[in-house]
């Protein structure tokens, strides 16, 4: 009766070690996720004005910024704005976005660095 006690005993720690992992992992998804669904929609974004500047051509860079503003709205990302720069090249209008996340491990946070660059050809 003691060895069945004791292996019973055994099979508990090894249930509690594996739930504390599934909890931490619960726990670093949840923190993750949504910073991989805001750089998804800002992949999209920038995405959508590819594929209007094919259609419709912006000349200019505040056209582009005005849009892109619009679309960061539209996504409730209001907060964005103030890290999106619009800056002409040689033939070209660049916009780039560029901001920074907190992940919480636990025993450190890791700052994560997130940034979207668009090269619209005029």
């Amino acid at each position: 009766m003691k060895n069945l006690h004791r292996k019973h005993k055994g099979g508990a720690i090894v249930t509690l070690i594996v739930l504390m992992l599934l909890g931490y992992g619960v726990w670093i998804g949840i923190q993750y996720v949504p910073q991989m669904v805001e750089s998804k929609a800002v992949e999209s974004i920038f995405d959508t004005m590819r594929t209007d500047q094919s259609v419709e051509p912006l000349q200019s860079e505040g056209a582009v910024k005005s849009k892109i503003v619009k679309l960061l709205q539209i996504n409730e990302m209001n907060e964005m704005t103030e890290n999106l720069k619009v800056s002409r090249g040689a033939g070209t209008i660049n916009a780039k976005i560029n901001y920074e996340r907190e992940l919480n491990l636990g025993f450190k946070v890791h700052q994560m660095q997130y940034e979207k660059i668009l090269e619209l050809k005029k």
